[in-house]
C-alpha cells in the first residue's frame, strides 16, 4: 500500500513529488547504493552546491519555458522605492511575472482562467518549478496577502540563495513597516497590480479594484 501511495502526487499540490525530489538533491542526498540507504557525501554535497549556483545564475536572466515569447514585465522599479519599505521592495525583486498553466488549475485555483498573470519566485522559475512557488491574486485587494505568502515561501525555498535570505532577515530587522498592509502601501500595490495586468511595463493606467 505504501508503494502505491508513494507513486501518487499529493492532492492540491502541483508537482509536490518533484519538489521533494529536487529539495533532497539540493541538500546533496543520494541513493547510489540501495543497501546503504540515503546519504550525503562530501562529493554529493559539492555537486549540489555547484548545481545551486548554476540555477542562481539562470534565475537572473531569461524566462522559463512557459513564459517564452512573452514580454518580460518588471514587478517593481527604482521609482517605487519611496512608496514602500525596503523589505517589501527587495522581496518583490525576487519574483518574475508568470502565467497560470493548466497543471496549476487545481484546488483553490481550479476556477481561475488559463494564462492568468501572477508572480513567481524567480529562483524556482529558473528550474521550471510550478505550484506553490507561484502566486495568482484574483483581485487587487488580495495582493498584500499573496506578497505575505511569497515572504513565507522564500524563507523555506531550497532554491533561494542564502545571501538573499540573509538580506531579507536584515531588512525585517531594520524596517518597522515591513508587513504588506493595504493602508500604508496602497499606491505601491496599485502600480504592482497594473504591471501584472498589462504587457506594457510602463503602464500608468487605471486600476481594477474589483
Amino acid at each position: 500500500k505504501f508503494l502505491e501511495l508513494k507513486s501518487h502526487t499529493t492532492q492540491g499540490a502541483t508537482d509536490s513529488k518533484r519538489y521533494w525530489i529536487e529539495s533532497a538533491k539540493c541538500l546533496g542526498m543520494v541513493h547510489d547504493h540501495p543497501n546503504q540507504g540515503i546519504m550525503i557525501t562530501k562529493e554529493s554535497r559539492a555537486e549540489a552546491l555547484a548545481s545551486l549556483r548554476a540555477n542562481t545564475c539562470k534565475s537572473s536572466s531569461g524566462l522559463n519555458s512557459n513564459e517564452k515569447g512573452r514580454t518580460k514585465v518588471m514587478i517593481v522599479m527604482n521609482e517605487d522605492k519611496p512608496l514602500v519599505s525596503e523589505y517589501i521592495y527587495y522581496l518583490l525583486t525576487q519574483v518574475e511575472k508568470v502565467y497560470l498553466t493548466q497543471s496549476e488549475r487545481v484546488g483553490n485555483r481550479k476556477s481561475m482562467e488559463l494564462d492568468m498573470p501572477g508572480f513567481g519566485c524567480k529562483h524556482c522559475c529558473a528550474s521550471d518549478r510550478k505550484g506553490l512557488c507561484r502566486f495568482f491574486p484574483a483581485r487587487r485587494r488580495t495582493l498584500p496577502a499573496k506578497i505575505k505568502d511569497l515572504s513565507d515561501h522564500l524563507r523555506r525555498c531550497t532554491m533561494c540563495p542564502m545571501e538573499v535570505k540573509e538580506m531579507l532577515i536584515q531588512y525585517r530587522r531594520e524596517n518597522l513597516d515591513m508587513e504588506p498592509t493595504e493602508d500604508s502601501n496602497k499606491h505601491f500595490f496599485d502600480r504592482v497590480w497594473n504591471r501584472l495586468h498589462s504587457e506594457d511595463k510602463n503602464c500608468k493606467g487605471k486600476v481594477n479594484n474589483q
